[in-house]
């Protein structure tokens, strides 16, 4: 992927001050023009200011997909970043949902874009996982598609858990998550845990021990809410991530 490394550059106008002999004289009456002292030295010509030196002028490929609420802040936010640096052109494209991974694909193969906005690493093929297609993001990374960020100073601006979680791919960093949303996972009520003296399941075993227990108690160990595919996929997500080999 191409490298745009954009510089601003501040041009600095130097002004040499102008030397100016003292001229006068201590009578009442001024001497003839004829009589009166040289100056000890010419007064020094004004240096010329150093002309502004232009800034190459650099287009920066974005592409997004269509999503009200990330175009309307994206409009704001070129519109502003043009306006601050005016050598840099934002030539950004919207492609519908579906035809974002295909156009990711294609465009970073040819080397025809240069930031992407509107994907997150999520659901990534884990070591223990097999026959599984890793997600887009993951292929990217593999095949060299995406820079590596670690160590640019601007990571340290954003929130270190959100880098983590969401930027980050063995302990590299890829991409800047500008937000937080609960994706994936499963929730569960710390009261009934405390109560059955259960705690927090974090393997596969786990959580087929818990459910034995409350189901022992008298209680259902996990529902499922929503007529449609949300949220029941969410929760399978954390299933599958939880699922030791």
């Amino acid at each position: 992927m191409k490298k745009s490394k954009l510089f601003l550059l501040i041009s600095l106008l130097v002004m040499a001050s102008m030397m100016l002999a003292a001229c006068g004289g201590g009578t009442e009456t001024a001497a003839p023009a004829e009589e009166a002292a040289p100056a000890e030295e010419a007064a020094a010509p004004a240096e010329e200011a150093a002309p502004a030196e232009e800034m190459e002028p650099v287009t920066l490929r974005l592409l997004t997909w269509q999503h009200p609420p990330t175009v309307e802040f994206l409009e704001g936010f070129v519109e502003e970043f043009e306006a601050a640096h005016p050598n840099i052109t934002v030539d950004w494209s919207i492609v519908n949902a579906n035809d974002l991974p295909t156009t990711q694909q294609t465009r970073l193969t040819a080397n025809d874009v240069d930031v992407i906005a509107g994907f997150g690493f999520a659901n990534g093929a884990q070591p223990y996982m097999s026959e599984v297609d890793p997600p887009n993001w993951q292929q990217f990374i593999k095949g060299g598609l995406l820079m590596d960020l670690t160590g640019q100073p601007f990571v340290d601006n954003y929130d270190d858990a959100t880098i983590q979680d969401a930027g980050t791919f063995d302990g590299k960093v890829y991409q800047i998550n500008l937000g937080r949303v609960t994706y994936s996972g499963m929730f569960y009520n710390k009261d009934l845990f405390e109560e059955n003296g259960v705690e927090v399941p974090t393997t596969w075993d786990e959580l087929v021990a818990a459910c034995q227990t409350f189901t022992e108690n008298g209680l259902s160990c996990m529902t499922a809410g929503g007529g449609d595919g949300w949220p029941i996929f969410v929760g399978a997500y954390g299933l599958l991530l939880t699922r030791q080999p």
